[in-house]
């Protein structure tokens, strides 16, 4: 992420510093003063919010005003992994599926499709407040469906908007022997 701004002042700019993600002990020092970058290598953060504190200094040492924003970092897409089953169980009748969706930006919405992705159907999620975790469960109804594999498609979007696809395998067995 390049990070950049320009600065002013009376007597003239020194330098430039920055408070990433609130750090005051270890401020930084960008490149330039009157127009000024800093390159932010991400590899190694969290996905979520981060936040940019920017401060000039002039030539006589007086701070300035700082300014200050918060940006997202979203590289990936959600994940849906279904928890009370390991993929590709023998299932009849009404069958209830519990899981977890991931994501560093929040969860937004959380849909499912029985049908091959044709049609998607929201469902509830339940967020853990404390832990910021998110959960869904709901029920599936296997009696319609033909004998053998089918597999329930998750469309879950993120907070920051990215949509991710995941899938669970299941074998429905609803004739009687």
């Amino acid at each position: 992420l390049n990070i950049v701004g320009t600065g002013i002042d009376d007597d003239a700019m020194d330098k430039v510093l920055l408070i990433l993600d609130g750090d005051e002990e270890n401020p930084i020092v960008a490149e330039g003063s009157d127009y000024w970058s800093y390159y932010l290598d991400t590899t190694n953060l969290e996905e979520g919010p981060h936040t940019v504190l920017a401060y000039g200094i002039d030539v006589n040492g007086v701070q300035g005003n700082s300014v200050f924003t918060t940006w997202h970092l979203d590289r990936r897409q959600p994940l849906t992994e279904v928890q009370n089953y390991a993929q590709g169980p023998l299932v009849s009748g009404k069958v209830t599926l519990k899981g977890q969706i991931t994501d560093g930006n929040g969860i937004a919405s959380l849909e499912y499709s029985t049908d091959g992705g044709q049609t998607y159907l929201p469902t509830k999620i339940i967020e853990n407040k404390k832990t910021g975790e998110y959960f869904f469960e709901f029920d599936v109804d296997t009696r319609p469906m033909e004998d053998g594999a089918a597999v329930i498609w998750f469309r879950a979007k993120d907070l920051q908007g990215s949509s991710g696809l995941s899938s669970f395998l299941f074998f429905v067995d609803n004739t009687k022997p």
